[in-house]
């Protein structure tokens, strides 16, 4: 039996009554919390950094990683999300037995 996730939040949403709001905002909070500590440790690592992209010239380059990795993440968020979407639909639901 395949259903298609609309289904799924339905019957979800039915089985967990009164409390998808309250999961809706623990997940959304769990999301910005790692995005956060993400955010934390790509500043940490910048940190580090910095004092070597400015005081060695082969590494002057370093001050344009940051903005290169957004831009090729940007081009190429076609792919990733079709990557996340393959998985997503190889994987079994949280109920199936």
């Amino acid at each position: 039996m395949k259903s298609k996730w609309p289904e799924l939040a339905l019957k979800w949403k039915g089985a967990l009554g009164k409390y998808w709001y309250a999961l809706l905002v623990a997940a959304v909070g769990v999301l910005l919390m790692a995005g956060a500590g993400l955010l934390l440790m790509a500043a940490s690592v910048c940190k580090t950094l910095i004092p070597v992209w400015s005081k060695r010239q082969d590494y002057s380059f370093g001050y344009l990683t940051p903005l290169f990795v957004l831009y090729v993440l940007f081009d190429r968020k076609e792919k990733i999300a079709e990557f996340f979407e393959k998985r997503r639909e190889k994987s079994a639901p949280i109920g199936a037995v």
